[in-house]
């Protein structure tokens, strides 16, 4: 069973680089059987090294947790501190699916864990 995608998308390939981070979107589509739940996916992101802030509106939101002792120093420290992390998880997929929009720092870790929920797309520019 299959459905469409509304926007063209491009398929995303897990980021090489273990300590990498990127800022954008990505689009996560959890197959039917899969489902997933906001609780789970905080708590999955908070093992991934960030830490959960107020909500916005119906956004989960997240900031990464970092020290200027890890890898890099403090100029990325310092990138990383004011980037932020917006998840939304939408029940509209044909079938049943859901998917997952994440919007803001992807850092690798958290990047490989959404995309094992499904399949990682990136909007076409």
């Amino acid at each position: 069973m299959g459905w469409q995608l509304p926007e063209p998308l491009q398929p995303l390939t897990a980021p090489a680089d273990p300590d990498g981070y990127r800022l954008g979107e990505i689009i996560v589509v959890i197959p039917p059987r899969e489902r997933a739940s906001r609780a789970d996916l905080a708590e999955r992101v908070a093992a991934a090294g960030y830490e959960r802030v107020e909500d916005v509106r119906e956004w989960q939101h997240f900031r990464p947790r970092t020290t200027p002792w890890t890898r890099g120093g403090p100029a990325r420290h310092a990138r990383l501190r004011r980037s932020d992390l917006l998840l939304y998880l939408s029940e509209d997929e044909a079938g049943g699916g859901q998917r997952l929009h994440a919007v803001g720092l992807l850092t690798t870790g958290v990047e490989r864990l959404l995309a094992g929920l499904g399949t990682a797309y990136a909007p076409r520019a």
